[in-house]
């Protein structure tokens, strides 16, 4: 740990894929003889089926008689010490009979070289060191650690993210007196740090099942950015002297407009129980919720989930677990799921004693 790098009371909520235990398959395997490993794996690339999905497998196995281990090397052809034993993946146990390959194996006249049996092996490519560890004691792997799994924050970063999970506390404890559900969610442009919506659940106060805090706080996004794009499409450029090509039309910047986006938005922001703040600094228009944090009171819904994707959230910082219906850790993993085409990265707030002061709500 660096000098800026600090404990965090931060846990991510990872993939299925990088916390999974050890999944095998069955294949077909011989121990060989180092003199004819080259012959063999003629033998294999022309005649036998090819490995599917199979790219983390280590081709060979050797496996040194005197402790056991297990490594691949370079075999010679001229080596033929017998310290140690070659043992060779053949193809998958459920691709051809163990008839149809004894079959094979006569034809080519190799049945004095290879002998095969079923080998359980490691069915999924291992995503952390700690998975690599512990598979590659059934198989030699091929595996390279990707350094964005292992996310690091620096000091200034956890300060900003508490400030921002305190604040959340804060609109929980005011919806709770306001007799709605104590949950509130806020979003944020890390970039500037600049808090561009806040909202509660209001579900309660307007009868309506959909008014979730999150999907409060996503429609605020959605109000501002719509409202900003159609202020400045109807602000006429200012005028262009013909005679002067240097001079070009310009627009005002959004910063500029928030004024007149509160004045369109009218009473609804009181209604949602929900806050536009000013749009950062950058002036930048964006897709929604494209590169935003959300920082939210308790896990959200699967629904709430999904509408985070839509809307291309980079990461979410939640408090409370939501056990029966949480879609980011609880029940299901929405946020990185491989058939959807957007993910972002989960983190759940451990801060001792400060969780508990939100109370569980799993509705």
């Amino acid at each position: 740990m660096t000098s800026q790098q600090a404990r965090t009371p931060l846990e991510p909520v990872p993939p299925d894929e990088e916390t999974r235990g050890l999944e095998t398959i069955d294949v077909y395997v011989s121990d060989l003889d180092p003199k004819e490993t080259g012959r063999v794996l003629k033998f294999i690339q022309k005649n036998c089926p090819q490995l599917e999905n199979c790219e983390h497998l280590k081709r060979i196995k050797k496996t040194f008689h005197d402790d056991q281990s297990a490594y691949l090397v370079n075999i010679s052809p001229h080596n033929s010490k017998n310290a140690f034993t070659l043992t060779l993946l053949i193809c998958s146990a459920t691709a051809i009979s163990r008839a149809a390959l004894l079959a094979l194996i006569d034809e080519h006249q190799l049945n004095d070289v290879i002998e095969p049996r079923i080998n359980p092996v490691p069915r999924y490519a291992p995503c952390t060191r700690a998975q690599f560890e512990q598979w590659k004691m059934v198989w030699p792997l091929s595996f390279r650690e990707d350094p964005r799994r292992e996310i690091k924050f620096i000091e200034k970063e956890i300060a900003v993210i508490k400030s921002h999970i305190h604040t959340v506390f804060q609109l929980s404890e005011t919806a709770k007196s306001n007799g709605e559900y104590s949950i509130a969610a806020l979003i944020v442009d890390p970039a500037t740090s600049t808090v561009l919506a806040t909202s509660t659940d209001t579900r309660r106060s307007t009868c309506h099942p959909l008014r979730h805090a999150v999907m409060n706080c996503i429609d605020r996004v959605a109000v501002r950015e719509k409202a900003t794009k159609t202020l400045v499409a109807s602000i006429p450029p200012e005028p262009v002297d013909p005679a002067d090509t240097r001079t070009v039309p310009q627009k005002r910047k959004v910063g500029e407009i928030d004024a007149d986006i509160m004045a369109v938005d009218g009473d609804r922001s009181k209604r949602d129980s929900a806050t536009i703040l000013v749009p950062d600094a950058t002036g930048k228009a964006a897709y929604l919720c494209t590169g935003y944090d959300l920082y939210v009171s308790h896990e959200p819904c699967v629904m709430c989930s999904m509408a985070l994707v839509h809307s291309r959230i980079a990461r979410v910082f939640y408090a409370r677990p939501s056990p029966s219906s949480g879609g980011l850790g609880s029940v299901y993993k929405i946020h990185s799921y491989p058939s959807l085409n957007h993910h972002y990265k989960v983190f759940r707030w451990v801060g001792e004693g400060e969780v508990d002061a939100v109370g569980d709500i799993d509705v």
